[in-house]
């Protein structure tokens, strides 16, 4: 029955809540807006054959993939089946993004002991610039993570609206998100939303703090060298980037890459990604 808990987990979870609230939305007829663990009720559904048959289709003379890592890249060696994928196969799945006008605001109403808010961007068409992509890495730690970012300061040093604001980011071949969240209490929903709408603006005015950039690059850097020590992450970032899609890993090259961001280039991807138009607002309300 771990499966069946793991669900009741979820769905006690807000921060899970905000998160199928927006990508459900965001993403409607893709992968991204589907659940990972489903639901009770199509959980029960689920017989031996369906499982049978799963293994069959995605797992028994499919394409498996070794990663090899040596001292300067990552290489990628694929073991070709002979067998040729089903018609509905993963390599034969057409995916379909959601239309381009979103909805702007969502409120999920939840049976629990918090509130939440969650702003999410949509980055589609996902850039295959590395550069971009670490630059908004970085702008994640300048808004939200550390205690010299942006909106933990204002939210919670200031004003004591919220203990933390987490910002995060997740790319596929076709589609990606930005996404910014706080769990706060009921009352002080609209008042987290104004701080954040606002120090949005100001960044994407162009003004952003020489030591919040800083701070975030530094942080960055100091994570994804603890990350590239392992030979564990590598090989799951192998996987993981063919499995979607996306290109290889070089951890030299990214390092290399990041070294070199500027304060510019934050700035620069913030007024490319954080537009209002791609933006989705989630809010999750307590009710007794």
């Amino acid at each position: 029955m771990r499966p069946s808990n793991e669900i009741l987990d979820e769905n006690d979870d807000i921060k899970n809540i905000l998160h199928e609230a927006a990508y459900t939305t965001l993403f409607p007829k893709h992968y991204l807006g589907r659940s990972i663990l489903g639901t009770t009720t199509s959980l029960k559904q689920i017989k031996q054959k369906d499982v049978q048959d799963f293994y069959e289709l995605y797992y028994k003379n499919q394409t498996p993939v070794i990663g090899i890592f040596t001292n300067k890249y990552l290489n990628l060696t694929e073991i070709l089946s002979s067998k040729k994928p089903k018609k509905n196969s993963p390599k034969n799945c057409k995916v379909t993004l959601s239309p381009e006008k979103i909805q702007k605001i969502k409120i999920v109403k939840h049976r629990g002991a918090r509130s939440a808010i969650g702003l999410y961007y949509r980055t589609v068409p996902i850039t295959n610039s590395i550069k971009d992509i670490i630059s908004l890495n970085i702008l994640k730690n300048c808004l939200g993570n550390c205690w010299s970012s942006i909106l933990v300061n204002e939210l919670r040093t200031k004003k004591s609206l919220t203990y933390w604001v987490d910002a995060t980011t997740f790319f596929s071949k076709d589609a990606g998100i930005f996404e910014i969240t706080v769990q706060c209490e009921t009352q002080q929903i609209e008042n987290i939303f104004t701080v954040i709408k606002n120090n949005i603006k100001i960044l994407l005015s162009g003004n952003l703090d020489n030591d919040v950039f800083k701070a975030a690059k530094e942080m960055h850097l100091t994570a994804v060298a603890d990350e590239f020590s392992s030979l564990t992450y590598l090989l799951e970032e192998i996987i993981f980037r063919k499995t979607i899609g996306i290109p290889e890993l070089d951890p030299n090259e990214y390092l290399k890459t990041a070294k070199k961001i500027t304060k510019n280039d934050i700035l620069e991807v913030a007024s490319k990604f954080l537009l209002e138009e791609n933006q989705l607002v989630v809010k999750v309300i307590e009710t007794k």
